[in-house]
């Protein structure tokens, strides 16, 4: 006595069908990864926290050197002014790079690349860092500072990052965006860059 057969997904009558049908369609089944949540912390990465912390050092170190009136209260605006630029500038660089992160292990972690923020969300979180930096620099600090703010924000997302991938230019390009932050600092405190000291720190 015959006994009727399982029913088979699909509509399928037979497994060796339904092989057929899944092996002319590789991409069946296949979902899109959820995106990791998103948390306050994903704004440290897209500023790149760690390198910012190096530069902020080197601007502190120019505060040191340059001669005039040193105050806690003024340094601790330049800091936090300096701070904001320097992570608005590795936020739009970032924003510019990651179809390029996505392809080295070393960058496939950040945040664009996994999806964690949106594109429009980083360049808006750049854009918010680097108006409040120049401003924080403009209020609190003096005119030269912020100008120096504005300046390697520019710098590096507008000529160092571009020319990464196009010319070894982008060497002198990056000396002179690692050469502003001690020179920010300097003239945070001098209030110009007039003084040969300020010269001789650039270089």
């Amino acid at each position: 006595m015959l006994t009727p057969s399982a029913p088979v997904p699909n509509g399928t009558t037979d497994g060796a069908d339904n092989n057929a049908n899944n092996d002319s369609n590789p991409g069946a089944g296949l979902r899109w990864a959820r995106a990791p949540p998103f948390t306050p912390a994903l704004y440290l990465d897209l500023a790149k926290a760690r390198l910012a912390a190096l530069v902020l050092l080197t601007t502190m170190a120019g505060y040191a050197a340059a001669p005039g009136a040193a105050g806690v209260v003024p340094l601790l605006w330049t800091t936090l002014g300096t701070g904001l630029c320097v992570a608005s500038a590795n936020a739009f660089n970032q924003w510019l790079e990651a179809p390029y992160d996505a392809q080295m292990a070393r960058t496939r972690g950040r945040p664009l690349v996994r999806h964690a923020v949106t594109a429009p969300h980083a360049f808006l979180a750049a854009a918010v860092a680097g108006v409040a930096g120049v401003g924080v620099l403009a209020a609190c600090v003096n005119a030269p500072a912020a100008v120096l703010g504005a300046a390697n924000i520019a710098l590096y997302a507008a000529a160092y990052t571009p020319l990464k991938r196009a010319s070894v230019l982008n060497t002198w390009a990056g000396a002179v965006v690692g050469a502003v932050p001690p020179l920010l600092g300097w003239a945070a405190r001098a209030g110009s860059l007039a003084d040969p000291g300020a010269i001789v720190l650039a270089l």
